[in-house]
């Protein structure tokens, strides 16, 4: 019995030095830089307009702090600084429409019924996302009336890719337009 004792015991010693060792070489080991696939950000991106598009798309308060998850934190601040501007500016001007009319996330007035990503480039820590918006004529035939593109960037922050910006068809950014000095200046 006591021999068994020894040889278990000898046994689990061998194994605790054999991990210890494999540990220290990894640790210890240069780590080779990765560099982000294309599919990490369209990741994102997806996962961002799936759960947009499946929840209410009205720009609100409330909207922007369910999709925070997927925002870079300096866009987040930006639009929750546009609702609070927003709101001030409506209380002296009741009969005006507020700077955003509709989904600055889609570029819309009226809510898209599909999307897809055609394209995504990486640089580094930053990649695009062309995204195309659909309309459709009905929902049973799925006939294509009305499309839409935006560039969708984002930055590598941290584990996670985040949307920093999002670039209409015209060329013009949603973080320079939330950046603008003056509320009214349509």
């Amino acid at each position: 019995m006591q021999l068994v004792f020894r040889f278990v015991r000898h046994a689990i010693l061998s194994c605790l030095v054999a991990v210890s060792l494999a540990s220290v070489r990894v640790a210890g080991a240069p780590q080779q830089a990765q560099k982000a696939q294309p599919s990490e950000p369209q990741a994102a991106v997806q996962a961002f307009y799936s759960f947009h598009m499946s929840h209410n798309m009205n720009f609100t308060t409330a909207s922007v702090r369910l999709r925070r998850p997927w925002l870079h934190p300096e866009l987040y601040k930006l639009l929750l600084y546009e609702m609070k501007r927003a709101a001030d500016y409506g209380r002296t001007h009741r009969d005006e429409p507020p700077y955003f009319e509709g989904d600055p996330f889609t570029d819309s007035q009226e809510y898209p019924e599909s999307f897809k990503i055609k394209a995504v480039t990486v640089n580094d820590n930053n990649a695009d996302a062309s995204v195309v918006f659909q309309w459709f004529q009905d929902k049973k035939s799925r006939k294509v009336v009305d499309e839409k593109s935006v560039t969708v960037k984002l930055e590598h922050v941290g584990t996670r890719w985040l949307i920093s910006d999002i670039v209409n068809g015209e060329g013009k950014s949603l973080r320079a337009e939330l950046s603008r000095k003056d509320y009214a200046g349509h």
